[in-house]
């Protein structure tokens, strides 16, 4: 049953990234859309994807495109860049569109961090109340792989910023204990009344069944056993683990690891595969929602991977959609993250530390030989998606700490 409402409020979410909702379900628009159910005034500001300014309505409400630079598949020079100067993108078209309006309550996500001037300004302005939903911990995730240092000038101006957040946010939303207890590590003068756990969400999806008898004979599939990885290639999913994992496992003629998407590292992890003669792995581009569902149903074990450098906690969003498949977890992760202990009270999956080789081959063969563990594995994660990591979930807990 759905929270009742006392009162419709005018909420602005605040978004780097926020997906049209007719090009499918993302996190961020399933909980606009919880708001919206709800009885909410919902408007987003988000970064453009065609390249314009402008108002759109998108999934029954308005959605303030603007126009950024690029923040994605470019340097990480020019991605700071962008990202410095989204504020005042996101200002100035706020002041130009929305000028009329008036909030209750702001939502915004890190990444980015640097909206925090606009949001404190906005939180004046309105005398609104402001929610932040804290998935990356930055700057210190850039130090962990090699970003940026700690002798960088720009690094002072970014954690200049994370504090401002911190002190000036009302409510801050985190993935998992373990985000709480780093976050108040770090910072030994924040309200921790404040803080508060959020864990991911993602809205159940119907698995429709569907004709792959295309990909299976493209790809020479058919009786194949998969593993599959979709997602962000970059220096923090650190794909080069399952290249490691292919490499152990190329004695078994049935069994086929597939990487789906793009990123900074992928020609390098090509080049790996190639040098190494990795027959059992296949990469394919990122993909329409509908064209990657079809490798994903194909697929008896969803991979995750870490890089091992990191100090903070992480948890990848992905494996959400991994659960609502029913796909079993094996995961290689750092040794800081507390993602182990989620997927051990889920019993959705396996985990093993980066560079533990003997493990990665022990804990994938469980999976690997074991139909009737993988099964249970995999129905275990839907019912924690539908029970406990849905948009609803996500909509109360929001709900009942700001009022």
């Amino acid at each position: 049953m759905e929270r009742k409402i006392d009162q419709p409020m005018n909420v602005l979410f605040l978004m780097q990234v926020y997906q049209n909702i007719e090009d499918g379900d993302s996190m961020y628009n399933s909980l606009a859309e919880q708001f919206k159910r709800n009885g909410h005034n919902i408007t987003v500001v988000a970064s453009s994807v065609n390249n314009s300014t402008g108002i759109r309505n998108e999934g029954g409400f308005n959605v303030l495109r603007v126009k950024t630079l690029s923040l994605f598949r470019v340097h990480p020079y020019l991605k700071g860049i962008a990202n410095l100067l989204i504020g005042k993108q996101f200002g100035r078209a706020i002041k130009a569109h929305l000028g009329d309006k008036s909030f209750d309550l702001i939502v915004t996500p890190t990444p980015p961090i640097t909206l925090t001037f606009l949001t404190s300004r906005l939180k004046r302005k309105f005398k609104a109340t402001t929610y932040l939903i804290l998935r990356d911990i930055f700057p210190q995730n850039a130090i962990d792989i090699g970003l940026l240092t700690k002798w960088n000038p720009i690094y002072y101006f970014f954690r200049f910023a994370e504090k401002h957040l911190y002190r000036n946010i009302d409510h801050i939303g985190c993935m998992t204990f373990g985000n709480i207890r780093y976050l108040i590590e770090k910072n030994p003068s924040l309200d921790v009344s404040k803080i508060h756990l959020l864990p991911n969400w993602n809205k159940c999806s119907e698995i429709k069944g569907e004709d792959n008898s295309d990909i299976i004979e493209k790809h020479g599939l058919k009786d194949k056993f998969i593993a599959i990885f979709g997602g962000n290639i970059g220096l923090p999913q650190k794909v080069e683990n399952i290249i490691e994992l292919a490499k152990i496992h190329l004695d078994k003629k049935d069994l086929f690891f597939i990487i789906v998407g793009r990123g900074t590292q992928k020609a390098i992890l090509m080049h790996l595969a190639k040098e190494n003669k990795l027959t059992n792995l296949l990469f394919i581009d990122h993909l329409k929602r509908e064209e990657y569902e079809k490798y994903v149903k194909l697929s008896n074990i969803g991979l995750i991977s870490l890089n091992e450098n990191f100090t903070i906690p992480n948890i990848p969003s992905r494996t959400l959609s991994y659960y609502n498949y029913k796909l079993p977890v094996f995961a290689i992760v750092d040794k800081v993250t507390d993602y182990p202990e989620m997927l051990e009270v889920d019993k959705s999956g396996l985990s093993c530390i980066c560079g533990d080789f003997e493990s990665y081959k022990e804990k994938f063969d469980k999976l690997y030989y074991n139909k009737e563990l993988r099964c249970e594995m995999g129905e275990n994660g839907y019912k924690a998606l539908v029970s406990k990591y849905n948009p609803e979930s996500a909509y109360n807990t929001i709900m009942s700490e700001i009022k």
